[in-house]
């Protein structure tokens, strides 16, 4: 029988994923001299994390998984979104309507996605 990965497996791969991050977001807000720029470019690069495992846990079958992956999946796009309309509204200012409308595009569009994917389950 194969291995079946516990819970505990992904917190340390979770924990250690975070942790770079932490470090790599710390080295680029440092080399562009933007220091508030840590909070987006850390944002982008767990919300990945989260998208990345959510796809992983994705492939399970079961109920249970799916959910998991529907939680990893909003929550790691969610990070995405706004690390990147952070960045985006440093680099454009003045666009604050428009991208707080680009979000709540983001979030209706990933609520009907959700409900569709429950439908089939």
């Amino acid at each position: 029988m194969a291995e079946q990965v516990t819970r505990r497996d992904y917190t340390g791969l979770t924990v250690g994923f975070i942790l770079i991050a932490l470090a790599v977001s710390i080295l680029v807000a440092y080399s562009i001299d933007k220091w508030w720029y840590f909070v987006p470019i850390f944002l982008i690069f767990a919300g990945s994390f989260g998208l990345l495992r959510g796809a992983m846990v994705a492939k399970g079958g079961t109920k249970e998984s799916r959910s998991t992956a529907n939680y990893l999946l909003t929550w790691g796009g969610i990070m995405v979104i706004i690390g990147a309309l952070l960045v985006v509204n440093d680099l454009l200012p003045g666009n604050l309507v428009v991208l707080i409308a680009v979000f709540l595009i983001f979030v209706g569009g990933l609520a009907l996605a959700i409900f569709a994917l429950r439908g089939k389950g």
